[in-house]
C-alpha cells in the first residue's frame, strides 16, 4: 500500500487529505477538517464519494464550497 498525505489552508481552516492506493487503485480516501463549518465539509463529502467513484482524484470542485473543495 502507497499512502499519499497533504495539507493545505481550507476557507475555515487547515484541511489534510490522505489517499491510500493498493496497484495504483484508491482504497481509501479521507479528510480532516474543520466539520463545524457546514458549507466546506458537505463539499468535501461530496467530493469524497466523487473520488471513490471515479476512482480518480480528477473530479470538479463542488460549487458553493469552492475555496474548501479546491483546497482539499
Amino acid at each position: 500500500m502507497v499512502k499519499f498525505k497533504g495539507s493545505t489552508q481550507g476557507f475555515h481552516g487547515p484541511i489534510t487529505a490522505t489517499v491510500d492506493l493498493v496497484k495504483g487503485k484508491i482504497v481509501s480516501v479521507a479528510s480532516d477538517h474543520e466539520k463545524t463549518a457546514y458549507i466546506g465539509n458537505l463539499g468535501i463529502q461530496r467530493m469524497l464519494s466523487r473520488i471513490k467513484e471515479a476512482q480518480n482524484l480528477e473530479v470538479d470542485a463542488v460549487s458553493g464550497a469552492t475555496f474548501s473543495t479546491q483546497a482539499f
